[in-house]
């Protein structure tokens, strides 16, 4: 029978284990000393290789799929906006937050002509009550 760890034994483990991933992650760029969370049983989903995250056994078709998963493990957030410092754990959300910086709003509200940096602020917009004649039109 095995021993039951309480939750805190639990979190202590997994914080440590945390830790360990992001000091590993900071020194070694290739992620090496992540491959033991890295299943090495390799199962084939439609003709690719998966390998999955030992902490939450979400599946990835790539290795450098998990190894960006991992991050929301780690909470590590090592991509910067060097205008503001934010900083993100994908490249490509610090991509799309820099467009708010640029003074750039492509995207228009046709209801009420507000204009927007990102299509997700103006999805936002469009699907709350944000925009007070789209909820008018709901409405009636």
């Amino acid at each position: 029978m095995r021993a039951m760890l309480s939750t805190v034994d639990l979190r202590n483990i997994y914080q440590d284990w945390a830790r360990q991933i992001r000091t590993a992650y900071k020194l070694h760029a290739d992620a090496a000393p992540l491959l033991p969370l890295i299943s090495t049983k390799y199962k084939v989903v439609t003709r690719q290789h998966a390998v999955k995250c030992r902490l939450c056994l979400k599946e990835f078709s790539r290795p450098w799929l998990l190894r960006g998963h991992l991050r929301v493990h780690t909470g590590e957030k090592p991509f910067q906006c060097l205008k503001c410092g934010k900083r993100y754990a994908d490249k490509s959300n610090l991509r799309a937050h820099q467009q708010t910086h640029s003074g750039e709003r492509p995207y228009e509200c046709v209801h009420c002509g507000r204009r927007f940096a990102l299509k997700s602020y103006l999805n936002k917009h469009l699907g709350g009550t944000y925009c007070r004649l789209v909820v008018e039109k709901k409405s009636h």
